[in-house]
């Protein structure tokens, strides 16, 4: 946590290179890309669905903005070990620590979900979620445009009881758009070809 933002961009790195190794074989279509991610994956995946456009759609689950305040308020226990060491360590009260982390964090969620298209987004979010605040959720939700999304009544761990009926919504938002881009890819296809 004291210098967080490159971490950030590592680990969105690491996933891209992913993307271009699936590129190079012939057996996998990545013209139709669809991602999810949950908690620190659902984090994950609005980083990447923000910066490579190879992403055509993305289902993001428990990840909330600012992540400052995220990390601040969460009572995730690895997340409350991180920053109570990083706050003894540095001596800084509550206010002292989101202040640092705000500053230290340059690509904030809140930030990176103005480059995402809300149309190509699912969230998934949960209403007594403590390791990720609902409020905060429901921030990242608005700064993204408010895109569709499915609001569990659990908390982080106990959303995973909802794990089928998510797998088959998720599944039908990305048979839906992916179908949708297929057909206007067809349509322009058929009308340059005329």
């Amino acid at each position: 946590l004291k210098d967080p933002d490159p971490a950030l961009r590592q680990v969105t790195e690491k996933h891209r290179r992913v993307i271009d190794w699936a590129e190079s074989r012939p057996e996998l279509d990545v013209s139709r890309l669809a991602v999810f991610g949950a908690s620190l994956g659902g984090f994950n995946a609005l980083y990447l669905a923000a910066v490579d456009e190879r992403i055509h759609v993305a289902a993001i689950a428990l990840a909330g903005g600012s992540l400052s305040q995220v990390l601040a308020n969460s009572d995730e226990r690895r997340i409350v070990e991180a920053v109570d060491a990083l706050q003894l360590d540095l001596g800084l009260d509550d206010a002292a620590l989101f202040e640092y982390l705000d500053t230290k964090i340059e690509t904030d969620t809140l930030m990176v979900a103005q480059h995402v298209n809300a149309d190509r987004i699912q969230m998934i979010l949960a209403k007594y979620d403590k390791a990720v605040p609902y409020i905060n959720q429901q921030d990242l939700h608005v700064a993204m445009g408010q895109p569709e999304a499915i609001t569990l009544p659990t908390g982080h761990s106990t959303a995973a009881l909802y794990l089928f009926y998510l797998r088959s919504a998720v599944l039908q938002f990305f048979d839906r758009k992916l179908a949708a881009d297929n057909t206007l890819r067809t349509a322009v296809t058929g009308s340059t070809d005329c």
